[in-house]
C-alpha cells in the first residue's frame, strides 16, 4: 500500500506554478496530485534514461521507476528502446521462474 504521510516543502518558480497549474487544470486534479504525477513520470525517464545508457540494468531500472521488470520491459518497448537483455539472461531467469512455480 502506498501511503502519503511525508510532507515535503518545494520552491518553484513562478513558470514552474504556471506550468503545474495548467496540467493540473487540464486533468481536473490538484496541484498535489498534479506534482505526484509528474514525479511519477520523471522517475520513468530517468530509469529510461539510465537504462538506455547503460547505467543500470533492466532489474535497476525498473527499481528507480517503481515498476516491476516485466512493465518496465514494456515501456522501453514503447519507447522503441531494444532490451540488453542475452539468452544467458533469459535462461536465469527462467531457471529462476521454474523454481518459484
Amino acid at each position: 500500500m502506498n501511503t502519503m504521510n511525508n510532507i515535503v516543502t518545494l520552491r518553484l518558480s513562478t513558470p514552474d506554478i504556471a506550468l503545474l497549474e495548467r496540467l493540473g487544470k487540464k486533468e481536473k486534479k490538484d496541484r498535489s496530485t498534479t506534482l505526484r504525477d509528474l514525479v511519477t513520470k520523471g522517475r520513468l525517464y530517468v530509469a529510461i534514461e539510465k537504462y538506455s545508457t547503460s547505467e543500470a540494468s533492466l532489474e535497476k531500472a525498473a527499481e528507480i521507476a517503481g515498476i516491476t521488470v516485466s512493465q518496465m520491459m514494456q515501456l522501453l518497448e514503447r519507447f522503441g528502446i531494444e532490451t540488453k537483455l542475452t539468452l544467458t539472461d533469459y535462461f536465469a531467469g527462467k531457471a529462476v521462474a521454474e523454481k518459484i512455480v
